[in-house]
């Protein structure tokens, strides 16, 4: 008992220590949620209020009557939910020609698709728009589909990289000698078994394509192709900010991928340490 005691006197500022960190990152996420839901006048009272007098959802309301969220909205799915399948797919056959064909400079691939990350998008911005211009891809939902899948084909490459090695070879061997083709040894044999390896990389690959705001702005000029985040920008004006509408707007863009993330959470939490052992 002694033993245990100190043990759980060990634990205390760790848990401590934890809480307070909780504390810390629910408090702001409540009070957005908190400013959603107040009239303009109270919005900006001095000194300011954390729950509100009257609540209200009426930023909600004119939130959809001042601009046409509901088309950025769809259209960020549209981008975000196509372009993270794409790269998946795509980085699929990547990865499993990676994985089972031996040939040099195997590992200097992956590391340039990791390289491949740490470039600023301002330092591509000016070649990429005229690309898009010149492809006719200017403006238009299918060219940020493209775009935001070569993007993520490096990033889903190498988190892929490592749960593919991780499968024994015996697999693919007796598939092949059953009669499979290597497309049918990927389809059949290999995908199910990474299922949780694909769902994390999914996950974050619509993250980021969800999130995207600079190429969003830069390629889209009529309001038939923004996205969320650039039509949560309008919001913010010069001389005013509707901040409670603001704040409503930002309830409703964290509601897809929270969604998404339950469906997800026994995968995700597997995928995320699925190709740790063997790279």
């Amino acid at each position: 008992m002694s033993k245990n005691k100190k043990i759980n006197t060990k634990l205390i500022p760790i848990h401590i220590l934890l809480i307070v960190i909780t504390i810390l990152t629910i408090t702001p996420l409540l009070w957005i949620a908190s400013t959603s839901i107040k009239f303009d006048h109270e919005v900006v009272s001095s000194p300011p209020t954390f729950l509100p007098k009257t609540p209200t959802i009426k930023p909600y309301f004119d939130l959809w009557g001042r601009a046409p969220f509901l088309t950025y909205t769809r259209n960020s799915l549209v981008v975000s939910i196509c372009s993270a399948f794409l790269a998946l797919f795509v980085s699929c056959l990547a990865v499993y020609g990676m994985a089972r064909f031996r040939f040099r400079g195997v590992k200097v691939l992956i590391s340039i698709f990791l390289l491949s990350q740490m470039f600023p998008g301002a330092s591509i911005l000016i070649p990429i728009t005229k690309l898009m211009i010149q492809m006719r891809l200017f403006n238009t939902l299918p060219g940020l589909i493209i775009l935001y899948t070569a993007f993520f084909v490096p990033f889903a490459s190498w988190m892929l990289y490592g749960y593919f090695r991780s499968i024994p070879r015996e697999l693919d061997e007796a598939a092949y000698i059953d009669g499979c083709s290597r497309m049918g040894i990927l389809f059949r044999i290999i995908i199910p078994v990474t299922v949780p390896g694909l769902a994390a990389t999914f996950v974050f690959s619509f993250l980021g394509s969800w999130n995207e705001f600079l190429f969003a702005l830069v390629l889209t000029q009529s309001e038939k192709v923004r996205t969320l985040p650039i039509g949560m920008s309008l919001l913010i004006g010069q001389y005013h900010t509707a901040w409670n509408m603001l704040s409503a707007s930002a309830i409703l863009f964290a509601i897809p991928p929270l969604v998404l993330f339950f469906m997800f959470e026994r995968a995700l939490v597997g995928g995320l340490t699925a190709g740790a052992v063997k790279g």
